[in-house]
Protein backbone atom coordinates (compact mmCIF):
# COMPACT_ATOMS: atom_id res chain seq x y z
CA UNK A 1 0.00 0.00 0.00
CA UNK A 2 1.06 3.50 -1.11
CA UNK A 3 1.54 6.27 1.62
CA UNK A 4 -1.11 8.87 1.37
CA UNK A 5 -0.01 12.34 -0.27
CA UNK A 6 -1.15 14.04 3.46
CA UNK A 7 0.76 11.74 4.99
CA UNK A 8 4.04 12.11 3.67
CA UNK A 9 6.76 13.08 6.64
CA UNK A 10 4.45 15.22 7.96
CA UNK A 11 0.92 14.81 9.47
CA UNK A 12 -2.23 16.87 8.51
CA UNK A 13 -1.73 18.42 12.32
CA UNK A 14 1.89 19.34 11.56
CA UNK A 15 0.98 20.67 8.30
CA UNK A 16 -1.33 23.85 10.28
CA UNK A 17 2.32 25.45 11.00
CA UNK A 18 2.03 28.05 13.60
CA UNK A 19 4.41 30.59 13.93
CA UNK A 20 6.06 32.06 17.07
CA UNK A 21 3.24 34.82 17.73
CA UNK A 22 0.72 32.17 18.24
CA UNK A 23 2.74 30.46 20.97
CA UNK A 24 1.93 32.11 23.66
CA UNK A 25 -1.79 32.12 22.96
CA UNK A 26 -2.24 27.98 23.19
CA UNK A 27 -5.06 28.14 25.65
CA UNK A 28 -7.79 27.09 22.63
CA UNK A 29 -5.61 24.13 21.12
CA UNK A 30 -6.21 20.80 22.26
CA UNK A 31 -6.60 17.24 21.08
CA UNK A 32 -10.12 17.12 21.37
CA UNK A 33 -11.44 18.73 18.06
CA UNK A 34 -14.97 19.65 19.41
CA UNK A 35 -13.28 20.65 22.76
CA UNK A 36 -11.28 22.83 20.82
CA UNK A 37 -14.14 24.51 18.56
CA UNK A 38 -16.00 25.30 22.17
CA UNK A 39 -12.92 26.34 23.81
CA UNK A 40 -11.98 28.78 20.35
CA UNK A 41 -15.35 29.81 20.52
CA UNK A 42 -15.16 31.38 24.74
CA UNK A 43 -11.26 32.53 23.46
CA UNK A 44 -12.78 34.45 20.58
CA UNK A 45 -15.63 36.11 22.45
CA UNK A 46 -13.40 36.89 25.65
CA UNK A 47 -10.24 38.06 23.91
CA UNK A 48 -8.78 41.25 24.48
CA UNK A 49 -7.35 42.30 21.12
CA UNK A 50 -7.44 41.56 17.63
CA UNK A 51 -5.04 39.61 17.48
CA UNK A 52 -5.62 36.75 19.97
CA UNK A 53 -9.19 37.07 18.48
CA UNK A 54 -7.37 36.05 15.12
CA UNK A 55 -5.73 33.30 16.86
CA UNK A 56 -8.87 31.87 17.78
CA UNK A 57 -10.68 32.12 15.02
CA UNK A 58 -7.44 30.05 13.11
CA UNK A 59 -7.46 27.14 15.48
CA UNK A 60 -10.97 27.15 15.46
CA UNK A 61 -10.58 26.53 11.37
CA UNK A 62 -7.92 23.95 12.05
CA UNK A 63 -10.55 22.13 14.14
CA UNK A 64 -13.29 22.61 11.62
CA UNK A 65 -10.79 21.15 9.06
CA UNK A 66 -9.57 18.30 10.91
CA UNK A 67 -13.40 17.43 11.49
CA UNK A 68 -14.39 17.90 7.91
CA UNK A 69 -16.37 20.60 8.61
CA UNK A 70 -14.77 22.73 5.81
CA UNK A 71 -17.15 25.03 5.15
CA UNK A 72 -17.37 26.83 8.56
CA UNK A 73 -13.30 25.99 8.78
CA UNK A 74 -13.18 28.28 5.48
CA UNK A 75 -15.48 30.89 7.36
CA UNK A 76 -13.19 31.08 10.44
CA UNK A 77 -9.79 30.77 8.43
CA UNK A 78 -11.03 34.26 6.66
CA UNK A 79 -11.84 35.67 9.74
CA UNK A 80 -8.83 34.46 11.01
CA UNK A 81 -7.22 36.24 8.06
CA UNK A 82 -9.18 39.76 8.58
CA UNK A 83 -6.89 39.82 11.93
CA UNK A 84 -4.27 38.72 11.22
CA UNK A 85 -3.48 39.41 7.12
CA UNK A 86 0.40 39.12 7.44
CA UNK A 87 0.19 36.19 8.83
CA UNK A 88 1.40 32.97 6.12
CA UNK A 89 0.21 30.15 8.74
CA UNK A 90 -3.53 31.53 8.05
CA UNK A 91 -2.90 31.51 4.25
CA UNK A 92 -1.42 27.83 4.81
CA UNK A 93 -4.59 27.01 6.82
CA UNK A 94 -6.97 28.34 4.38
CA UNK A 95 -4.79 26.37 1.55
CA UNK A 96 -5.47 22.95 3.46
CA UNK A 97 -9.46 23.57 3.65
CA UNK A 98 -9.23 24.48 -0.09
CA UNK A 99 -7.34 21.40 -0.80
CA UNK A 100 -9.44 19.50 1.50
CA UNK A 101 -12.52 20.62 -0.41
CA UNK A 102 -10.71 19.41 -3.88
CA UNK A 103 -10.12 23.29 -4.63
CA UNK A 104 -6.50 22.89 -6.07
CA UNK A 105 -5.99 26.12 -7.97
CA UNK A 106 -7.51 28.04 -5.05
CA UNK A 107 -5.33 26.03 -2.13
CA UNK A 108 -2.15 26.93 -4.69
CA UNK A 109 -3.20 30.40 -4.42
CA UNK A 110 -3.56 30.55 -0.89
CA UNK A 111 -0.57 28.96 -0.51
CA UNK A 112 1.42 31.12 -2.50
CA UNK A 113 0.73 34.15 -0.23
CA UNK A 114 1.86 32.02 2.89
CA UNK A 115 5.29 31.52 1.07
CA UNK A 116 5.32 35.41 0.02
CA UNK A 117 4.95 35.98 3.48
CA UNK A 118 6.90 33.05 4.83
CA UNK A 119 9.32 31.98 2.53
CA UNK A 120 11.43 30.06 4.86
CA UNK A 121 8.73 27.94 5.98
CA UNK A 122 9.10 24.17 4.32
CA UNK A 123 5.16 23.45 5.56
CA UNK A 124 4.21 26.22 3.21
CA UNK A 125 5.55 24.62 0.28
CA UNK A 126 4.70 21.18 0.55
CA UNK A 127 1.29 21.79 0.92
CA UNK A 128 1.92 23.62 -2.34
CA UNK A 129 3.57 20.71 -3.74
CA UNK A 130 0.35 18.75 -2.76
CA UNK A 131 -1.99 20.70 -4.94
CA UNK A 132 0.43 20.86 -7.51
CA UNK A 133 0.17 17.24 -7.78
CA UNK A 134 -3.40 16.73 -7.53
CA UNK A 135 -3.54 18.44 -11.03
CA UNK A 136 -1.01 17.16 -12.35
CA UNK A 137 1.80 20.05 -12.15
CA UNK A 138 4.57 17.54 -11.75
CA UNK A 139 7.27 20.02 -12.40
CA UNK A 140 5.96 22.45 -10.13
CA UNK A 141 4.89 19.83 -7.75
CA UNK A 142 8.72 18.12 -7.17
CA UNK A 143 10.26 22.05 -7.14
CA UNK A 144 8.41 22.67 -4.25
CA UNK A 145 8.69 19.33 -2.66
CA UNK A 146 12.75 20.06 -3.10
CA UNK A 147 11.56 23.53 -1.42
CA UNK A 148 9.90 22.12 1.27
CA UNK A 149 13.06 19.86 2.06
CA UNK A 150 15.25 22.77 2.03
CA UNK A 151 13.36 24.90 3.81
CA UNK A 152 13.21 22.12 6.75
CA UNK A 153 8.91 20.41 6.36
CA UNK A 154 11.61 17.49 6.58
CA UNK A 155 14.77 16.02 5.34
CA UNK A 156 16.42 14.08 2.51
CA UNK A 157 16.93 11.06 4.65
CA UNK A 158 13.12 11.62 5.48
CA UNK A 159 12.21 12.04 2.07
CA UNK A 160 14.55 9.00 0.58
CA UNK A 161 13.28 6.51 3.10
CA UNK A 162 9.56 7.67 2.72
CA UNK A 163 9.93 7.06 -1.37
CA UNK A 164 11.53 3.73 -0.55
CA UNK A 165 8.50 2.85 1.79
CA UNK A 166 6.50 3.78 -1.45
CA UNK A 167 8.61 1.27 -3.50
CA UNK A 168 9.89 4.17 -5.70
CA UNK A 169 13.83 4.47 -4.52
CA UNK A 170 15.99 2.01 -4.09
CA UNK A 171 19.12 3.42 -3.06
CA UNK A 172 20.81 4.22 0.26
CA UNK A 173 19.41 6.24 3.11
CA UNK A 174 22.41 8.31 3.66
CA UNK A 175 20.66 12.63 3.07
CA UNK A 176 22.68 12.93 -0.47
CA UNK A 177 19.50 13.92 -2.21
CA UNK A 178 21.12 13.31 -5.79
CA UNK A 179 19.81 12.44 -9.41
CA UNK A 180 18.71 8.80 -7.93
CA UNK A 181 16.45 10.60 -5.40
CA UNK A 182 15.09 13.42 -7.78
CA UNK A 183 14.13 10.83 -9.86
CA UNK A 184 12.10 8.93 -7.34
CA UNK A 185 10.72 11.72 -6.32
CA UNK A 186 9.43 12.67 -9.69
CA UNK A 187 7.89 9.06 -10.32
CA UNK A 188 6.37 9.08 -7.01
CA UNK A 189 5.19 12.61 -8.63
CA UNK A 190 3.85 11.28 -12.13
CA UNK A 191 1.71 8.47 -9.91
CA UNK A 192 -0.25 10.75 -8.10
CA UNK A 193 2.30 11.93 -4.67
CA UNK A 194 0.66 8.27 -3.14
CA UNK A 195 -2.84 8.81 -3.98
Amino acid sequence: MKPSKLGMVISVLGAFATTAAHAENGECRVEDKNKQIELCSIEIAKAPNDRVKGIGYLYRCQAFDILGNYSAALGDCERARDFLPEDGSVYNSIAIVHSNMGENSKAIAASSQAIKLTPSNGTFYNVRSNSYCEIRETNASVEDRLKAMRNGAFSAAQLQQYLQDAGYYSGSIDGNFGSASVNALERWTIDGCGN
